[in-house]
């Protein structure tokens, strides 16, 4: 489900970092070479942060993989989605992140994912 999703974000990712706002990828194998090779295969250019022992997945507790979450700048989580995203949680995610950032009107909060 990851890969599928990957240009997807990547895409949401060149539109929110004009912004502010970044997609970031966090990857949990233990082997980083194929990993890479997919990125590189992808042409995804979004920010990926291997984590092989999990420390970052321990500090959100994930219940599978994948997950995805909306994050504030102020590292409060405003939304999570399990499972691989499909096109509607894909529009529902970007217009939330959208709503995050301080230039778009009514930045208050987000609607949950």
């Amino acid at each position: 489900p990851c890969l599928s999703e990957l240009p997807a974000l990547d895409a949401l990712h060149d539109q929110l970092e004009p912004l502010g706002g970044a997609v970031i990828a966090i990857n949990l194998d233990r082997k980083r070479p194929p990993a890479d090779a997919v990125i590189k295969k992808l042409c995804v250019d979004l920010p990926v942060i291997f984590d092989p022992e999990g420390a970052i997945a321990e500090r959100y507790e994930p219940a599978g993989l994948p997950m995805t979450y909306l994050v504030d700048a102020g590292g409060t989580v405003r939304g999570i989605t399990q499972g691989a995203l499909n096109e509607g949680q894909l529009v529902a995610l970007k217009e939330a992140a959208l709503a995050l950032m301080p230039t778009t009107p009514g930045a208050a909060g987000a609607p949950p994912l």
